[in-house]
């Protein structure tokens, strides 16, 4: 029997905080987890459909204010023109909270790397599996993005009726080093599910992060030299020192045809 774990649970505290940042006591506990949850709900389906790169979604609560932080890819999907989407998402959880609007903060946070945040790896491989593309070259395309954006492993797993097959099969590609193991190495997990034409897909990525992930998020891949994982970059040609070490080796010594030739000529004419 397999035991799984969820890779993010299982750090949290660690090298992951919560998405949720407040206390409460017994009693508005379960206010506050369920205005979370209602917020949550629509939030996700709504920028979704806007197209704008949703990854998560952060609640902080001080006293009776709310800071909402949104990690997104687009944020200019999100503000609209003349900020008009971002007023309408602010007065529908108006509603929802039954708050005053002075109270609810909307942050707009940019993901300018979305190839090293699992949740939006997992929603292109999706979104390219609903336009019928197939699995094979998708997951290791993007496998190969996230490996290029600096990762040091990445694996991802497509499970379901996997392009039209009537039984049901998991196909799963891998690269680099991935250690489900050790709690130090951050590794970012996500799961969604793609709705096809013949039944749901199940697609999970896991992406295990380097040291330096907070700055590769905040950097664009067009920015500098980006790395290629543990490997370094592979536009740089690698050192390779010969069989004498860093120096070149000396050429053969020849010896001089014309002494050869003297020494010859004089035994020759001794004898």
């Amino acid at each position: 029997m397999g035991q799984k774990v969820n890779p993010n649970g299982l750090r949290l505290g660690i090298n992951r905080e919560w998405s949720s940042h407040w206390y409460a006591d017994k009693k508005t506990y379960s206010v506050y987890l369920k205005e979370d949850i209602a917020i949550r709900k629509f939030l996700e389906p709504k920028l979704d459909t806007l197209g704008a790169g949703l990854s998560h979604v952060d609640i902080e609560r001080i006293k009776k204010d709310i800071t909402i932080s949104l990690y997104v890819s687009q944020p200019s999907l999100v503000i609209g023109t003349d900020s008009a989407t971002i007023k309408s998402i602010k007065a529908t959880l108006v509603k929802i909270l039954k708050k005053n609007a002075d109270n609810i903060k909307i942050n707009i946070v940019e993901i300018k790397n979305p190839d090293l945040d699992a949740v939006l790896v997992t929603k292109d491989i999706s979104k390219q599996l609903q336009e019928r593309a197939s699995y094979r070259m998708v997951c290791k395309k993007a496998i190969q993005r996230v490996m290029r954006a600096g990762a040091m492993g990445c694996k991802t797993m497509v499970k379901g009726r996997i392009g039209g097959a009537e039984i049901a099969r998991y196909e799963e590609y891998r690269e680099g080093v991935l250690s489900l193991h050790t709690l130090r190495q951050p590794v970012d997990y996500a799961l969604t599910h793609c709705q096809t034409t013949y039944g749901v897909i199940g697609v999970k990525c896991w992406i295990a992060l380097p040291e330096n992930y907070k700055e590769l998020r905040e950097r664009r891949p067009d920015e500098g030299r980006m790395g290629r994982g543990r490997f370094g970059d592979r536009n740089r040609r690698p050192f390779r020192p010969n069989s004498f070490g860093n120096k070149p080796a000396a050429p053969a010594t020849t010896p001089n045809p014309g002494k050869d030739s003297d020494n010859k000529t004089a035994d020759t004419k001794g004898e």
